[in-house]
């Protein structure tokens, strides 16, 4: 029987194999968690952030805090995500962009108007004779 080569070992290297079939589509779970955590805090800062109150307190205290220790501190998510803690607390400090106003019904495009038809009469004998 002849060796025909197919069984050969692989002459790419292992950082090869993983760079290139290693890949996933999705990001980790890992990352998906820490990127809701992110979210999360982002979102109810910008909405506590005219009422105030014990909860604002709470996530402008982790926001921007510089604590390393913590599994889940705020530059430790930031880290894991490949995020800059100084930016993103920058574009948390800066003034929000100006809002749209809502459109009112006289701001939206109007359909155009139909035409509208009429049904032809229908004459009466009287009017057939004249």
């Amino acid at each position: 029987m002849t060796n025909t080569g197919f069984f050969k070992d692989d002459a790419s290297l292992p950082a090869q194999y993983w760079e290139t079939f290693g890949k996933r589509g999705d990001i980790e779970p890992e990352k998906r968690l820490f990127a809701a955590v992110l979210d999360d805090a982002v979102k109810s800062y910008r909405k506590l952030v005219v009422a105030g109150g014990r909860r604002f307190a709470e996530e402008e205290a982790w926001l921007f805090s510089d604590d390393k220790k913590a599994t889940f501190s705020f530059c430790n998510v930031c880290e894991v995500l490949g995020l800059s803690p100084t930016r993103v607390r920058r574009s948390l400090r800066a003034p929000a962009p100006a809002r749209v106003l809502p459109l009112t019904a006289a701001d939206l495009p109007q359909p155009p108007q139909r035409a509208t038809y009429r049904r032809a009469r229908k004459e009466t004998a009287a009017e057939m004779r004249v």
